[in-house]
């Protein structure tokens, strides 16, 4: 008489596990999607001061002038958008680039130019680009040489690009 027991394969998993890890896969992987195609911004960092009531052009606003380092001079547009803020903490407030002072300047250059006395060594302290932006939400008058620091957004990158490894992904 024939068995009637046929081949049957072990069973190293459960069948809800099973199902359990074939959706965590697939929620990776659709996190991994989302990473490849989702940008955020790429920011440069720059320091400055808005500028005295007579070095205005008789426009509405303050006039800020942002010292960025020789190494991100090469990515400064007119038009870029700027995050300015007054005071660590602040909210910052968004402007725009006017015009970006080229040629590549010395510190000494750059501090005789804006009239930085004190704040010279605080400001820059390497070869720059100064950068012009119009602040409208602030008077010349009242903020008159107070300092700011600025991020100047120069592009966008993956979020998958920010892992370690993977900086190639752009």
């Amino acid at each position: 008489m024939r068995s009637r027991e046929g081949d049957t394969l072990p069973r190293f998993i459960s069948l809800p596990l099973s199902l359990f890890l074939w959706i965590l896969f697939l929620l990776l992987l659709e996190a991994l999607g989302l990473a490849w195609f989702y940008k955020v911004p790429v920011y440069v960092v720059g320091n400055g001061i808005v500028l005295a009531h007579e070095q205005q052009k008789g426009e509405q606003g303050a006039l800020a002038a942002i010292f960025v380092p020789a190494s991100q001079a090469d990515k400064l547009r007119v038009g870029q958008v700027v995050l300015v803020r007054l005071q660590a903490n602040a909210q910052p407030v968004r402007s725009q680039i006017e015009q970006v002072e080229e040629p590549l300047q010395s510190p000494d250059h750059l501090c005789r130019t804006y009239g930085l006395a004190a704040q010279c060594t605080t400001l820059i302290q390497q070869p720059s680009v100064a950068v012009l932006l119009r602040l409208n939400t602030f008077s010349a008058r009242q903020y008159a040489g107070s300092l700011l620091t600025a991020d100047i957004q120069v592009g966008t990158r993956s979020i998958l690009s920010l892992f370690p490894g993977l900086g190639g992904f752009k």
